[in-house]
Order: C-alpha cells, then structure tokens, then sequence
C-alpha cells in the first residue's frame, strides 16, 4: 500500500486499530486458550454482518465469533479519546432436545456449560496495557432471524473499560497531532498564524 501521509501523521500501529486491535486479538486468543480449535471453528463477525454472513457463519459447529461493537466515550475524555470498548461473542452450538440444550449430551456442554466458561474465562481477564475485561451480559439468544432451526446460541458483550489511544508508544509517533495548537510563520512573509 502507498501511503499518501507520512508514519508521524498516521502511524501503522494507529492504521492497524491501536488499542482496539491488541483487545481484540488478546480475547481472540484467551476464546482460542478456552474452546478448542480442534472442536470449536473460530470466526469473526464482520463490522456489518449480511444475511450471508450469518448463513456461512452457521454453517460450523459448534462456533466461537467474535466481533467489535463500539467504544463509548468516557467521562474522562480530554485532549485524547478514552471510551469502554465493547466486544460481542457469540457461541452458537447444535441445539440438543429438553435439558441437553441446557447441561449438554456428555459429547459438548449445553449453553449453561457455554456460558460460564466464557464467563469466566474472560471475566478480569487482564490485557496487558490496556486493561481487563468485564464480561456485562450473558445470554440465550432467543427468536432471531440469522440463527438457524436447531441451533442454540450463547451471546455475551465484554468490556474494557477507559481504554485510550494515548500510549506513550503511539504518543511518540504521533508529533504533528499532538498539540491543540500552534503558531506557524510563514517563510517568505515572516507571518505569524
């Protein structure tokens, strides 16, 4: 890719999604650490999933998706953006008949037994640099349209809370945008702005 602006304007680790990347590649991991890859397909939920997706989505089960919902600003929003940063997962499974689809068939764990891994799998789990999750919802998805028949979903949004794009890392290359404002002179005026 030919970039127009030079790194100080737009560093690659600000392109590649600063923070929000490295949260959601550490949580990518840890659902990797906690639902095997050899049983469980691990995906991720594009930004603005289409019926298709869902459909190719669950087609693989059981299956782990992990998507990005928002980063809500903060109190503490200053010069730079703070915000919670919020991850939806989404754990779909073949749905078992009466209380299998709860405490599972003795083969894989019901949503019951999907919901508290994840929960406390992720729960305080710590990124370094940035902070810790906090799982605030766990869910059965009831009726909705892209789950298929015969399907059991669990649905969790994870938080991290005031995460910033303020490292000292970033900070150290970000000179042209990191002041709210200066005086310019011009060269052959002597003009001052």
């Amino acid at each position: 890719m030919v970039r127009p602006l030079s790194d100080n304007q737009y560093p690659d680790s600000l392109i590649a999604g600063g923070p929000l990347a490295r949260l959601f590649m550490a949580i990518e991991g840890r659902l990797k650490e906690l639902f095997d890859p050899g049983i469980y397909s691990h995906a991720v939920i594009p930004p603005r999933a289409s019926a298709r997706d869902w459909e190719n989505l669950t087609r693989r089960m059981p299956m782990v998706g992990l998507g990005w919902m928002a980063c809500r600003p903060s109190d503490r929003v200053g010069s730079c953006f703070r915000g919670d940063a919020q991850f939806a997962l989404i754990i779909l499974t073949r749905q078992n008949a009466g209380r299998d689809a709860y405490f599972g068939d003795g083969t894989l764990p019901g949503v019951l037994g999907l919901a508290a891994v994840a929960g406390l799998g992720l729960h305080a789990f710590q990124v370094d640099g940035i902070g810790s999750c906090r799982v605030q919802q766990l869910a059965a998805a009831g009726d909705q349209d892209w789950i298929p028949d015969g399907v059991a979903s669990v649905q969790l949004q994870i938080t991290v809370s005031d995460i910033a794009f303020d490292s000292p890392e970033l900070l150290a290359q970000l000179d042209t945008l990191t002041s709210l404002s200066s005086t310019f002179e011009d060269s052959s005026s002597g003009e001052k702005s």
